[in-house]
């Protein structure tokens, strides 16, 4: 499913513009998520960074843009050192999970014809976003990988709305902008796997049991966000 959004997304934005790299510009991003509602009480995370990579077509005679962003952030991250995950070795390891997400989402950026140098913006959005937790087992923190696998992974339909304003900065000799932005991201319902919502059992006899404790809810979100495009 995932593959075949991107396909789909590449194919509407990037292919009729091909030939017009001039009106192409490229952007990095960082953000801070700030959950709220119920996905903060179920999330078990006040706050945390994402870093996003964006390209844009700007119509050149239209106060608009068009584009694909590319997002990656940590959520949570919980160390555990345990003798129990094997049967028969008493050896203490650790076992680090890492909890992400996955934002990729399609703008229409459209600039506010009430402010000069069109530099107001509103930023309608909308892709998949994905979080998933993996794990990862060692002897010491440069030790070889012993052991790593997938806890939890899901999809969902994402959206949002971003107002953004953009100042001219010199990079290079380029065209360069920065922009300050204000995002509410919300989704459809799904289920996921939060910080610190795994139990590990070991029955004897037996190697170690994980249990996943998920929950539902709808990914809804603030973001403030600090963009360069033009780079």
């Amino acid at each position: 499913m995932a593959s075949n959004f991107v396909r789909s997304l590449f194919l509407l934005f990037f292919l009729p513009f091909s030939g017009m790299a001039q009106d192409i510009i490229f952007g990095i991003e960082t953000k801070y998520n700030f959950p709220i509602n119920d996905f903060k009480e179920k999330i078990q995370a006040n706050s945390f960074p994402e870093i996003a990579g964006s390209v844009y077509y700007e119509f050149p005679s239209l106060p608009v843009a068009a584009g694909l962003s590319v997002g990656y952030g940590i959520y949570g991250s919980s160390l555990e050192k345990r003798d129990d995950l094997y049967n028969g070795d008493s050896e203490v390891l650790r076992l680090r999970r890492n909890s992400n997400i996955l934002n990729i989402k399609a703008h229409y950026k459209h600039y506010l014809p009430w402010v000069k140098m069109d530099r107001l913006f509103i930023d309608p959005q909308i892709g998949l976003s994905n979080l998933y937790t993996r794990y990862m087992i060692r002897e010491t923190i440069f030790s070889e990988i012993l052991e790593e696998g997938l806890d939890h992974s899901a999809f969902t339909m994402a959206y949002g709305l971003a107002l953004g304003y953009k100042l001219p900065i010199e990079f290079k000799g380029n065209d360069t902008q920065l922009e300050l932005k204000v995002n509410y991201n919300s989704s459809v319902p799904f289920r996921f796997l939060p910080k610190g919502a795994v139990e590990t059992t070991k029955s004897p006899g037996e190697n170690a049991v994980f249990h996943y404790n998920t929950q539902r809810s709808s990914l809804e979100i603030v973001q403030i966000a600090i963009a360069v495009v033009g780079i």
